[in-house]
């Protein structure tokens, strides 16, 4: 597994961790670009899996 240092004294941590075992700081988990972007692809596929969309076809054909 891959490790990340500690931003006040540079002690390595592994990437899970949020604290620091040495000094006790708060050590951000960074999480990566691509990860929102599945994140809002997975989303997207959700909503038009959920839709009704011959209810909405039926809809708009009659305006």
């Amino acid at each position: 597994m891959s490790m990340k240092n500690c931003p006040k004294c540079g002690t390595e941590v592994h990437f899970d961790d949020d604290i620091c075992h040495a000094c006790g700081t708060n050590v951000p988990i960074v999480v990566p670009w691509p990860a929102y972007l599945i994140g809002g692809f997975l989303v997207v596929v959700l909503v038009f899996w959920a839709v009704d969309w011959t209810y909405w076809a039926d809809y708009f054909s009659r305006l």
